[in-house]
Order: C-alpha cells, then structure tokens, then sequence
C-alpha cells in the first residue's frame, strides 16, 4: 500500500495512457511511483466503477526478498513525494487489518483490499466477517 500526499491510503494506480492496455498501464504506474519494474505475470483481481471512471486491480506473487527490494527502492519512483509519501508492508495480522480497515482510503481501495483477502484466501470468510464487523463494516458490501 502506499501513502499518499492527500493523507489516504492507496495502491499504486493512474490512468491508461492511448495505446496502453490495462496491464501496460499498471506496470507503467509501478516504475513511475515506487521505481519497481514489474516482471511478475499479473493477474485481474477486481474493477470497480467510480463515477466516470472504472478502477482495475491486479496482483502479482513475489517472494519476501523481491518484497524487500520493492519497499527499499520504492522512494526511486519519479511521482515519490509527488503523489505519494510512502510505501508500506504489512503482514495483514487480523489486529492489523482492524486497525487498517477504517483509515481513510483513497476510493475503492478498502474494497480493494478485501476483494484481495478473499480471493487469495488469506482468512477464511468467516475470520474475514469478523475483521470485517470488528472494523466497522459489512464484509458482502465491500465485496459489491
């Protein structure tokens, strides 16, 4: 997740540039705000139409080391300072995600992230109901 200079916490994204798929875009956006080169395949998690426009989210499987390397070298990216303050790693403990879950967020992230958990089955449903309720939200309305 990064922080970002309008005090919410987000996910490294922008807009597709003419020419550009989805994926291209997302690489693009990675190198411009944390200075990482994307190599790792991508894979579609979730799109969510936010007014006029329409946020995609990918993940990609790295290892710890390769995840170490990204957060070191993530004040390199051009937009560092500009668009973003920080990058951070978390271990997504269940104290933390209850911690995390109510902080501002950029639009669709908080969704975002629960559309990750989910999918990749980090938490069994009901363990994520619980964070889910423990923060102060429903888990089916973030998954919409």
């Amino acid at each position: 997740m990064i922080d970002r200079t309008d005090n919410t916490l987000g996910f490294i994204g922008g807009m597709v540039e003419s020419g550009e798929s989805l994926e291209e875009a997302a690489i693009r956006e990675a190198s411009e705000e944390i200075g990482h080169m994307v190599t790792a395949h991508l894979e579609p998690l979730v799109a969510h139409n936010i007014g006029t426009i329409t946020t995609h989210a990918f993940t990609a499987e790295v290892g710890a080391t390769e995840l170490e390397t990204i957060h070191a070298q993530a004040e390199t990216g051009i937009h560092y300072g500009v668009e973003l303050n920080s990058a951070t790693i978390s271990s997504l403990s269940k104290s933390e995600l209850i911690a995390l879950l109510p902080r501002p967020m950029a639009p669709s992230v908080r969704e975002e992230l629960i559309h990750f958990l989910f999918k990749a089955n980090i938490y069994k449903p009901s363990t994520l109901v619980q964070i889910c309720e423990k923060a102060g939200y429903d888990l089916q309305e973030l998954l919409r």
